[in-house]
């Protein structure tokens, strides 16, 4: 029996290694393809019941053109395959008829739980024949299907009952097969499973159904499974499906291990920068007991104003990012028109001008935000003192832009008569 797979894929590491990865899973018909022609030539002469398909190729989106049209000619199921994680390719995808996406970089076990579970259901449409309202075990092929080792298999009908189950289904649920088979589903699952099954499915007819579930057991210990449930085209009284589970106990128990890792980061960094915050406010105020003391230099009091100015600022970042729940990153068009009006009523509170600033959307962290934001400081300290030079009092318009290919911000300073630019390249920006 064929097990032919077809891939489609225009990078020839990415290529090899997923020919490779599948050959390690027992698929050895592995056909390639790179170019439009191709796929169409070996649609045509091999007997393929998988394909799976890069969605960019060459830079475009052809594979999106060429699952319109095997889903129109050959109805071969496909699995996508990508990189990308941009709105309109996904909205495009959920338009395309597809079974699953694989995203790059590939994760073995994801690829063989999607694998397995695309050609299962193939042999189901092949392999079953016409039965009446009940199957026997000697209806389909239990080699070929329920014998896969690392993936649940069970076939009900509408009226939730259980016709077949596999092993390992068994096995992972610690249950009975004999107990199960030509049971009501309730027998194997808990009620929220059966609830989805039958609002999501068979009501609504959305396929497929696919979500992870917790389940306690008898002996009470709790696992998780991924459940995918698909329609299978067996001429029976009542319509049949086929429900695969994986087993996703230990990654489950790990994201939960790294959620709480990350609530303790998250309180950690949270208490990192209110310490800072309090520290610098109270620099700032010794910084301003030592203005004080200079009553009669201004050249003391002017560098140590600006030297305060700046550590307040900082302060004022270090807030911001406690503000809010994700303390990695902030977005850079709302925080630094806000640090440049802190620094205008900081620098130059009695002045009747305005300042007009306009910046793009990206991210910043901490470190980002506190050297764009020094930058700005500084052309601003200088700007102000070149307008008091010049008796000048329009309105100053600041622009900071965001090369996301050279991953460089360039901030503009302009009012009438001077022009003013800095350059630089920040080491990381999300």
């Amino acid at each position: 029996m064929s097990n032919a797979i077809l891939i489609v894929e225009d990078d020839v590491i990415a290529q090899m290694t997923l020919s490779q990865m599948l050959n390690d899973m027992g698929y050895h018909q592995i056909h390639t393809a790179s170019k439009e022609p191709e796929v169409f030539k070996i649609l045509e002469h091999e007997d393929i019941k998988l394909v799976l398909l890069d969605i960019f190729i060459k830079g475009k989106r052809l594979g999106i053109e060429l699952a319109n049209h095997i889903n129109q000619t050959t109805r071969t199921p496909i699995l996508f395959l990508t990189a990308s994680s941009d709105v309109t390719t996904f909205q495009l995808i959920s338009e395309t008829e597809h079974l699953a996406i694989l995203e790059k970089p590939y994760d073995y076990d994801k690829i063989k739980s999607s694998v397995d579970q695309a050609l299962s259901s193939s042999l189901i449409h092949e392999d079953m024949t016409p039965a009446t309202a009940a199957l026997s075990p000697a209806s389909i092929d239990y080699e070929t299907l329920f014998s896969t080792p690392s993936t649940g298999y069970c076939l009900i009908n509408d009226l939730h009952q259980i016709l077949l189950i596999n092993d390992y289904f068994c096995e992972v649920c610690d249950l009975n097969k004999e107990v199960l088979e030509g049971n009501d589903l309730s027998e194997l699952f808990p009620v929220q499973v059966i609830q989805d099954v039958k609002e999501r499915y068979f009501d609504l007819e959305q396929a497929p159904l696919q979500g992870q579930y917790q389940m306690i057991l008898k002996n009470n210990k709790t696992i998780y499974l991924e459940l995918t449930l698909t329609k299978a085209n067996i001429e029976t009284e009542n319509n049949t499906y086929l429900i695969s589970a994986r087993d996703i106990t230990k990654s489950k128990q790990t994201e939960d291990s790294l959620e709480k890792l990350q609530k303790l980061n998250n309180d950690l960094t949270h208490e990192i920068h209110h310490k800072i915050k309090n520290n610098l406010n109270t620099l700032s105020g010794l910084l301003y007991l030592q203005e004080r003391n200079h009553p009669e230099n201004e050249a003391i009091k002017k560098v140590l104003k600006y030297i305060r100015v700046r550590v307040e600022m900082i302060a004022f970042i270090e807030k911001k990012y406690l503000n809010q729940s994700n303390m990695n990153v902030l977005d850079a068009s709302i925080l630094l028109p806000s640090v440049v009006l802190f620094l205008k009523n900081k620098l130059r509170a009695s002045a009747n001008y305005g300042i007009q600033v306009n910046s793009d959307q990206f991210g910043l962290n901490n470190s980002n935000a506190i050297e764009i934001s020094q930058e700005i400081c500084t052309r601003l300290i200088d700007l102000f003192e070149q307008i008091d030079a010049h008796k000048s009092e329009e309105k100053i318009k600041i622009h900071i832009a965001f090369n996301s290919i050279e991953e460089t911000v360039t901030i503009n300073i302009k009012n009438e008569s001077l022009d003013l630019q800095s350059e630089y390249k920040p080491i990381s920006l999300y």
